[in-house]
């Protein structure tokens, strides 16, 4: 019975449903927001949130619920897995390359020159063979990763000895937001949060973690660096997909982080750009670019998009709503969801209590 009321609930109503994810108990609403980190006006007082979060909402509200709320882990199962999956890979490309450039750094040998491959390549090897976790399932899939990771690397460094901006890495793990870690750049790093008043009044603190800052030596320019293992995203043809939807919050949060960052450490450095340096052997090294006066001329839509998107948290709404077919194929919660999630979700999407989501983040790209 419990079953048909829902089917029935979902199908029958033209708008979203607590069957559907929209929270209607006062109790579940209280329990979201808290969980979350969110008032009804915003961020709840002492939490910061990081944009990846944010980011995560704007794919899909109902992944958020699932791994933001209800901290709920994928299902893992490493003894089936023939290469290391998106979040190992990125996690071991960011501990390769942030030691290898804190020890070329730290020995006065910056930039990298060609002579350093193989040092960064046996850094690769003792680290991936080092951890007895990584793809301990199948004889020969550690050593086919492995494979892989050192013609990225190959790649990567190829890439960085082709640079002529006169940028030279300084700044590896700055921190903002967050307790000081082992690790984390002494020097830069921030325990106070990035402050952020949204579309609507809403105020935020940001936090995260910068895999990198070039400056140029003298000269009071800066650009920040966050290394990318997965699909390269494409701003489009004429470059001003810029937010997509709020997908794309990183970015321009890095920018506005170093920036306050850098005016303490380094003042009167101006921090021109962020930068997505996609490391893959199927695409080559390539990037994707944000420069701060692009980021100037949009923070009306920067405010819009994160005041919509804590609008909608605050308001309970988790409905299934990707945007398309190939998220819900990717994603690491397909099984939660009912082959018709998503169909529904397009149907009600002109339900009025979504149109922070589905109207006001639709028309930002």
């Amino acid at each position: 019975p419990r079953r048909i009321e829902m089917e029935t609930t979902r199908w029958t109503t033209p708008g979203f449903t607590r069957f559907d994810g929209a929270l209607e108990s006062k109790k579940a609403l209280a329990a979201a927001r808290e969980l979350s980190g969110f008032q009804k006006d915003g961020l709840a007082p002492g939490r910061r949130i990081s944009p990846t979060s944010l980011e995560s909402y704007a794919s899909c509200p109902f992944k958020y619920l699932l791994e933001r709320v209800l901290d709920i882990e994928p299902i893992d199962e490493p003894e089936e897995a023939l290469e290391l999956s998106p979040l190992e890979r990125g996690s071991l490309y960011h501990r390769i390359l942030e030691k290898f450039m804190r020890g070329l750094r730290d020995s006065n040998r910056l930039p990298p020159s060609a002579d350093n491959l193989e040092e960064l390549l046996r850094m690769a090897r003792q680290l991936l063979g080092g951890n007895e976790q990584y793809l301990s399932g199948y004889a020969g899939a550690r050593d086919l990763e492995l494979k892989r990771l050192e013609v990225n690397l190959a790649l990567w460094l190829a890439a960085e000895l082709r640079e002529d901006g006169g940028f030279v890495p300084t700044y590896f793990e700055t921190r903002f937001g967050g307790d000081p870690q082992s690790g984390d750049d002494p020097e830069l790093s921030l325990s106070d949060g990035v402050p952020f008043e949204a579309f609507g009044g809403v105020r935020v603190e940001f936090s995260g973690k910068i895999d990198r800052i070039d400056v140029v030596p003298g000269k009071g320019r800066a650009r920040v660096i966050d290394y990318k293992t997965g699909r390269p995203w494409s701003r489009g043809k004429n470059g001003t997909k810029m937010l997509e939807q709020g997908k794309r919050l990183q970015l321009p949060v890095y920018i506005l982080a170093a920036q306050r960052m850098l005016a303490d450490g380094s003042p009167g450095t101006k921090v021109e750009l962020a930068e997505y340096r996609y490391i893959s052997s199927s695409a080559g090294v390539t990037s994707t670019v944000l420069t701060s006066a692009e980021l100037e001329e949009r923070m009306e839509d920067l405010s819009k998009a994160i005041g919509f998107i804590i609008h909608s948290i605050s308001r309970g709404l988790f409905f299934p709503y990707p945007g398309d077919e190939r998220r819900c194929r990717n994603c690491d919660y397909a099984d939660a969801c009912a082959s018709t999630s998503l169909p529904l979700a397009l149907m009600k999407n002109g339900d009025p209590k979504a149109g922070s989501f589905v109207k006001g983040l639709g028309g930002i790209d």
